[in-house]
């Protein structure tokens, strides 16, 4: 078995990435899909990686979803080289641990090309593995550049249809918020653009990530591609 494979990526640190992931996951096992979820990085805390377990029913040891560990709140690329992950190495383990699953969700850490090592970064697996991605964005005021860069790398090597972009609710909102999707529909129409709002300060919780997902299911299918 191959899973199919999507990656969930961000303009930045704190962009949705988990967040989206748990709901996605969540969503996913509620329509009885074998759906597995990858953090294979964490940098400073392992909670992100924790409540992928979690919304993965805890079908894999914490040590699988989060092979690579570091106390340093840093990029991975940032790492002393003699600790560094080659991108064969994640390469293997994203591919090893499609074969457990029908659909697997792979986390990046931090932005799309936050460096993982001293000479790769999440794009570079992406073109070699051509998952499906899901971009996620803070919706606010500066999202139209940070966004239309990323998709205009991804559009380098991939079809603009397989990139889905979801701008996240804040909880304090700027007025760019009432046209930022509107205008990245215009300048990528062939990309869906989706707008997930504010979800509250304890979102990726069990209880608000599955009260989230019933109200999201339209949007989560959009993202995904999977129904």
């Amino acid at each position: 078995m191959q899973g199919k494979l999507i990656f969930i990526t961000g303009t930045d640190t704190g962009a949705g990435k988990t967040l989206f992931t748990c709901m996605a996951l969540s969503h996913l096992r509620s329509l009885g899909v074998e759906a597995l979820g990858l953090k294979p990085f964490c940098s400073g805390s392992r909670s992100d990686a924790r409540h992928i377990r979690t919304h993965s029913h805890r079908d894999l040891p914490l040590q699988e979803i989060n092979p690579w560990y570091f106390e340093p709140p840093l990029a991975p690329g940032a790492m002393p080289e003699k600790i560094q992950v080659s991108k064969q190495a994640l390469m293997e383990h994203i591919q090893e641990t499609r074969k457990q699953c029908d659909l697997l969700l792979v986390e990046g850490a931090g932005g799309l090309m936050s460096p993982l090592g001293a000479d790769y970064h999440l794009g570079h697996v992406t073109e070699a593995l051509r998952p499906h991605v899901v971009l996620t964005a803070p919706n606010k005021l500066g999202v139209l550049n940070q966004v239309l860069l990323n998709v205009t790398y991804l559009q380098s090597f991939m079809p603009t249809k397989n990139i889905h972009v979801v701008l996240m609710g804040r909880k304090n909102t700027d007025l760019s918020v009432k046209s930022n999707a509107k205008l990245l529909r215009s300048w990528i129409n062939e990309c869906t653009v989706l707008e997930l709002p504010y979800l509250g300060s304890n979102a990726k919780s069990t209880s608000s990530v599955q009260h989230h997902v019933a109200k999201n299911k339209k949007l989560l299918t959009k993202a995904l591609n999977y129904s």
